[in-house]
Parts: structure tokens; sequence; C-alpha cells
């Protein structure tokens, strides 16, 4: 056989072998993180089976996730030592006094939705034994996150009436 022929044939086998390895293999990123601004679909499934679109996924339906910061509403100037306080975070910093300041909705929060968030840092009483978020919920006022704070500063905590006095919670709100 002539090595010409040889040659050809080897050259087209090998490029069959490799078009049917290609093209039969799924691409998957493992342990990889994304940075996405825009997703595109009407609804986002996380969990068993959610990986691949010719499986059945068994996973939670997301249809809309906020995020952002909301500002703490006192409804009171002081939080009793060793006990818990339910207040509102909305949408900009307590403008007024503390139980007299001017509440804004945060846009996408809706009663029922689920939330989960954590009290920033340079909100006052943060520190280690000191004000603690114990728990937090969409409030039954659309726009509203509830939170319940707990003072275990063990004195009485008064919140601060300079700044932005009662503080922020990074939040992610989800249905």
């Amino acid at each position: 056989m002539n090595k010409k022929l040889i040659t050809v044939v080897i050259v087209i086998i090998l490029a069959l072998v490799g078009i049917i390895y290609f093209t039969s293999h799924k691409s998957t990123v493992v342990g990889a993180t994304s940075n996405t601004t825009n997703l595109a679909a009407a609804s986002l499934a996380v969990g068993s089976g959610c990986d691949n679109s010719e499986s059945t996924c068994t996973g939670t339906i997301l249809n809309q996730v906020n995020a952002g910061f909301c500002y703490i509403q006192a409804y009171a100037t002081t939080i009793a030592a060793s006990s818990t306080a339910k207040v509102d975070c909305q949408g900009t910093a307590a403008v007024g006094g503390i139980t007299t300041a001017t509440n804004t909705p945060l846009t996408g929060v809706l009663a029922g939705d689920k939330v989960t968030g954590t009290l920033a840092t340079s909100t006052s009483g943060t520190t280690f034994l000191g004000l603690d978020l114990v728990g937090m919920s969409a409030s039954s006022t659309a726009g509203y996150i509830q939170l319940i704070l707990s003072n275990d500063t063990g004195a009485t905590f008064t919140w601060p009436t300079t700044g932005t006095a009662t503080g922020t919670v990074s939040y992610i709100d989800w249905r």
C-alpha cells in the first residue's frame, strides 16, 4: 500500500475519533464561581439534578432574588439587657427621631419571601457579646424585613442619635 494513502487513512480515522469524542462529552465546571450581573431566565433551580438539562431537577425553583443593604428602623430608643427587640429594616436611613423616622420600602421584598442577612459591623453595639441579629423574615407589609435583635451587652442598649443612627443589614431575599 502507498505511504501517502496510509497517511490519509490515519488522518481521517484520527479526525473521526476526535469529532466523536468531542461531541459526545459535555463540558462541566467544578469549583468555579461566576459573577453574573444579568441572568436571563424565567427561574433558577438549585439542588440535586439541576446541573444538567438531561436530568430531573429536584431542587428549589427561585423565581426572584433581591440582595442589598437595608437600614434598621428601631421602634424604641433602647433594648433592655438580655432581651430581644423586633425592628424593621427599610430602604433608607432613619430620618427624624428613632421612633418617628420616615419609612421607605425595599424594592422587591414581599410578604412570605425568605430572607437571610448579616448585621453590619459598623452598627453600634455589634462587638463580641454585643448586639446580635438572631432572626429575620419578610414583614407582612411588602417592602420591609423584620429583624429580631438580641442585646447581649449586659446592660441596656441605647441607639445612637448621630450618624446612621441605627445601622445596616446586608440581606438576600428570595421567593
